[in-house]
């Protein structure tokens, strides 16, 4: 019997599917879209029909070991753990069953630039922003997948073993969840916010010792405030503190139409409005119908597999994405594919999250749709700055540090309004024409900034006055003893945001003038909210 695990918050809470996060408005034509290309869509059935939405993990499926092949799929992606041997102890440590725990699956290169100047200085603040852990699928994804059962168990017969045997799964597959737990945090999605937690406890102990000056925000969907909830339990090691961070984290949430710092998409009628009538076919859809006819051709020859469509081939890369994520399975519909056929998938992805949340929409939407947010941060900065001045004018217990928790559709409009990811010889991001040596090498990968339990770091640092004695723009305190600089990090790895002069350490007056226009923005105006 599939067993359902509730951290035990809401005793009496009504369990509801929550609604994929996303601004797509639910017409027919966006809905076909949403099945077929994997585009989030705002439905009616919205998750704030529970006020907070109830604290769920589906469990029902144990993790297997780590998983031999190295995957990339996009924003279904796996988290790329920095260090796997400390976090696989730990996770053990916590539960009670000891369930295998997958570890990172490829050595991150780091994309920064100058990191001596960085170990000279302390962190004094720290603002995160992480993607929910891994979920199940939405709700119109899970009805593909049985609608696929449904054609495969009455038209397709396996090859004869014993090769027939690697393709028997395709007549009887199990869909990932049912149509009650869609949506939903997974076990692994708990160990990756858990551990997240556990790594920045380390890294910053004391900006987190007193959980009475930590801010904290999710918005109101089960699989964030879920993560949320697991993350807290990685920070603090005593029930009380998890307790305290947890009401705090209840009280951030807004109603989705009232949430511009995480649903940005939700809270801006231009952005709206250049989304719900996008050209067709989209990116994505351009890019897989030149070149999923070869992988259909191939698995007609290689597995029987007769009168497949680019939708089908479609569905079968996301229950591939699913089923390693989720469980790290690979003799399912990951075993169909080779590598370079999964990469191609990675990419028809990526070049909709490109559309959708990035640099491919039509004007500038997404350059500056991460304004509020950006504004609470650097607003955030500015209270630790002014009252680390001997001069004051700082808020008492002023909070040390912001953890707040979102989706794919609140990390990637960050990553453009701050223009990192973003290939040097293309304007509007990757395309659907390009080569297999320009997919190789692009920038823009989503499997990069914005996987499965994905995040953004920004760290306040205070260093000495000294590195920046030529610059008369410094911020001068303690007898101009200090300088302050902010470094950014994507998956726990340092980035060097563009206009930094190629310094990981950026001071914050060279970062606020890059980003000028994009901090304390007029955000109802440039949305057009009237």
């Amino acid at each position: 019997m599939r067993s359902q695990r509730y951290i035990p918050v809401f005793a009496s809470l009504l369990l509801l599917a929550a609604a994929d996060a996303g601004p797509v408005p639910a017409t027919a034509q966006s809905e076909a879209l949403c099945g077929s290309l994997d585009i989030p869509c705002r439905t009616t059935a919205t998750s704030e029909v529970d006020f907070p939405a109830p604290v769920v993990v589906d469990d029902h499926l144990k993790l297997l070991p780590p998983p031999e092949r190295k995957l990339r799929l996009s924003t279904k992606s796996r988290y790329l753990v920095p260090d796997e041997d400390s976090s696989a102890q730990s996770w053990r440590d916590r539960t009670d069953d000891n369930v295998p725990l997958r570890t990172a699956w490829e050595s991150k290169q780091l994309r920064s630039g100058n990191r001596q100047e960085a170990s000279t200085c302390k962190v004094v603040n720290v603002q995160l922003l992480a993607r929910h852990g891994t979920r199940n699928p939405n709700g119109s994804d899970l009805k593909q997948y049985l609608d696929l059962r449904t054609k495969l168990a009455t038209t397709y017969t396996p090859p004869p073993p014993p090769a027939g045997h690697k393709y028997s799964f395709l007549t009887n597959f199990t869909a990932p969840c049912d149509f009650a737990m869609t949506g939903m945090l997974t076990t692994q999605g708990e160990v990756d916010s858990f551990e997240l937690g556990r790594r920045l406890k380390e890294k910053y102990a004391h900006l987190v010792s007193d959980v009475g000056r930590i801010e904290w925000q999710t918005t109101n969907v089960s699989r964030t405030i879920t993560s949320g909830r697991a993350f807290q339990q990685g920070l603090f090691a005593h029930k009380h503190d998890q307790d305290v961070a947890f009401s705090s984290l209840q009280t951030s949430i807004f109603p989705n139409h009232q949430d511009p710092i995480l649903r940005p998409y939700d809270c801006c009628k231009r952005y709206e409005n250049a989304t719900e009538n996008p050209p067709l076919p989209l990116p994505g859809t351009t890019f897989a119908q030149r070149r999923y006819p070869a992988i259909i051709a191939r698995l007609a020859r290689d597995a029987l597999l007769h009168d497949l469509t680019i939708h089908d081939v479609t569905i079968m890369f996301k229950l591939c994405a699913f089923e390693y994520t989720i469980q790290g399975k690979e003799a399912g519909f990951c075993s169909l594919f080779t590598d370079e056929e999964l990469a191609l998938n990675d990419f028809a992805v990526d070049l909709n999250l490109n559309y959708y949340r990035a640099y491919g929409l039509e004007g500038d939407v997404n350059e500056w749709l991460a304004c509020p947010l950006l504004t609470k941060i650097f607003g955030g900065f500015d209270e630790t700055i002014a009252a680390g001045s001997r001069r004051g004018g700082g808020t008492p217990n002023h909070p040390m540090a912001a953890f707040r928790f979102g989706h794919a559709e609140t990390l990637t409009p960050l990553i453009s309004t701050l223009g990192l990811f973003r290939d040097p010889h293309s304007p509007k991001g990757i395309q659907p024409h390009w080569t297999d040596e320009q997919i190789k090498a692009r920038v823009f990968r989503g499997a990069e900034f914005s996987p499965f339990g994905g995040n953004f770091i920004f760290e306040l640092l205070e260093c000495p006055a000294s590195q920046e004695l030529d610059h008369p723009q410094r911020h001068h305190i303690a007898n101009d003893r200090k300088t302050y600089k902010v470094r950014a990090l994507v998956g726990e790895q340092p980035v060097v945001i563009p206009g930094c002069e190629g310094r990981e350490a950026c001071p914050i007056h060279l970062l606020k003038q890059a980003l000028a226009g994009k901090i304390g923005c007029d955000f109802d105006g440039k949305c057009q909210n009237f």
